[in-house]
């Protein structure tokens, strides 16, 4: 995927990013809860972003990555003792910035 990457699709430029490189990947357990746009701003405006950002999800990695990520990508929880030390997210690792880099085609 060389193509630029805006809004929802970033979450899922990683994730095909971290496939493509064989990288592990773990879920976690999170308290928050999604709000849906149709609560947020109304029915009918609400279910028109959420098919919009869908459509914009599917039009960047395809439908068939889409339920790949869903069925295969993460899926073993991480473990206790794999739990990082807190650090700050405004220094990220080198590695990191690289991936960023070379999702960005520099």
């Amino acid at each position: 995927m060389n193509q630029q990457v805006t809004g929802y699709q970033l979450e899922l430029a990683i994730n095909l990013y971290m496939q493509k490189h064989k990288r592990a990947v773990r879920w976690m357990p999170w308290s928050a809860t999604n709000t849906y746009k149709a609560k947020k701003i109304g029915l009918v405006e609400g279910y028109k972003k959420e098919f919009e950002m869908f459509t914009d999800i599917v039009l960047y990695a395809g439908l068939k990555n889409i339920i790949k990520q869903i069925t295969l990508f993460a899926t073993k929880e991480v473990e206790a003792e794999e739990m990082p030390v807190k650090k700050s997210i405004f220094q990220p690792k080198a590695g990191f910035r690289n991936m960023l880099k070379q999702m960005a085609g520099n």
